[in-house]
């Protein structure tokens, strides 16, 4: 079983927020966390299939993690991390729960294991994925998604029948909104071409590629 930062899991500088394991103070409130006396495990499934695994003390007014954390070729450390709980009144009754980031006091719903203690996103300086992405990159991935609502084939140009059950009108926005985006992309990438050609030449003059 694997812990924090396994897996090469806690890469610090240029990191995205879907590369690391985060906490949800909504979701340890439902699951009944956030009470005296709660003790339990949190669990996640890396890509590699390993488990990583942090143990939960619950509280009214902060819980403890304890967990076990390596960064690189360093040996693993025993973690035990303290985080306090914020409620805030509600206009219509009740409250709402939050963490305290325990880097910045910070009000937050999510907070990272992106180092050797969970803090929040500004605090580990982690982006989204998509703040990455150029315009070609991010008109493929909205192509991709609107397709998945067709329950179509993800790639460009291929069959998009209207699902059982669509309306119409949907269907034709749909459509219509997938067949300008894709164009607008395959326009972008035979603009490209002829600079990919001239850096293709110039490496293989250069002897950049292996023979």
């Amino acid at each position: 079983m694997g812990g924090l930062g396994s897996g090469n899991h806690n890469r610090l500088r240029g990191d995205t927020l879907e590369e690391h394991r985060r906490i949800d103070v909504c979701r340890f409130k439902r699951e009944g966390m956030l009470t005296p006396g709660w003790i339990g495990a949190w669990e996640w499934k890396s890509a590699s299939g390993n488990s990583n695994l942090i143990n939960v003390y619950g509280g009214t007014d902060q819980i403890e993690l304890s967990y076990r954390y390596k960064r690189g070729e360093e040996e693993w450390q025993s973690v035990r991390q303290v985080i306090r709980l914020l409620r805030v009144d509600r206009h219509l009754g009740g409250q709402q729960v939050y963490f305290e980031c325990p880097a910045c006091a910070r009000r937050v719903r999510f907070l990272y294991g992106a180092g050797k203690e969970f803090r929040c996103q500004t605090c580990h300086d982690l982006i989204h994925a998509s703040s990455r992405e150029g315009v070609f990159d991010r008109q493929c991935r909205k192509i991709r998604k609107l397709r998945k609502k067709l329950h179509a084939d993800t790639m460009m140009e291929a069959p998009m029948p209207r699902p059982k059950g669509m309306h119409q009108k949907t269907y034709a926005r749909l459509f219509d909104e997938i067949i300008a985006r894709e164009t607008a992309a395959l326009d972008e990438i035979e603009h490209r071409v002829p600079g990919f050609r001239r850096s293709i030449t110039s490496l293989r003059k250069s002897g950049g590629f292996w023979s």
